[in-house]
């Protein structure tokens, strides 16, 4: 009931879960019956509270009411076991939620490229998997100081935008890693071009 990477594929959590946040950010229509099933089973029946985090941040974008504040206290209690992306995925479902976050344990994580850009460099292996590269690293964390409203993260994103920038140029041939990492990235930019256009702030124009 998930999607793969083709029509008959085994399902994938990286792919399900970006065409679920992107049907969802443009408000487009889709049965969710069968999906919101998929993720109550992941979230009561596995063991590992990465695979249930997952199911809890999709559920609640996904609209199914559900005793959150429980399963966050239950995260919070086990937060310096989770690996470092089940913790963004706790971040990401205390902001879903409307709570503040601490983003000082990042810090350990922070790196800074010649140029002053600001990214983030989590576990060595990550690198080599499609969604963990450095620069989709630096976009979860981007994308979790767009949704704190507790604290003023401007001056830092706008050195992760400086990063994204700097990788795209530079490649040989000017562009992102692959489709994915360049979607997700043009998208979030927009999302925040359209922010300041809404705002008042001026046009601006995305080319290359």
């Amino acid at each position: 009931g998930l999607w793969g990477w083709w029509t008959e594929s085994s399902s994938s959590d990286w792919i399900s879960r970006y065409v679920i946040e992107t049907l969802l950010k443009y408000h487009v229509d889709f049965p969710k019956g069968e999906i919101l099933q998929t993720y109550e089973r992941h979230a009561r029946l596995y063991k590992s509270p990465e695979i249930r985090l997952n199911a809890w941040v999709l559920l609640k974008q996904l609209g199914k009411e559900m005793d959150y504040g429980k399963y966050i206290s239950e995260m919070d209690s086990v937060a310096a076991d989770l690996s470092v992306n089940g913790r963004l995925n706790l971040m990401k479902l205390r902001a879903l939620c409307g709570l503040p976050n601490d983003f000082s344990w990042l810090e350990k994580y922070r790196r800074t490229t010649q140029m002053g850009n600001l990214y983030y460099e989590f576990e060595p292996y990550a690198r080599y998997q499609v969604d963990y590269t450095s620069t989709m690293n630096a976009l979860s964390v981007y994308s979790l100081m767009r949704m704190d409203t507790t604290a003023d993260h401007r001056a830092d994103m706008e050195k992760i935008r400086g990063y994204f920038y700097e990788e795209k140029n530079r490649s040989f041939s000017s562009h992102w890693q692959n489709t994915y990492e360049s979607a997700s990235i043009i998208s979030a930019l927009m999302e925040d071009y359209e922010t300041d256009v809404a705002g008042g702030n001026g046009t601006g124009r995305l080319s290359g």
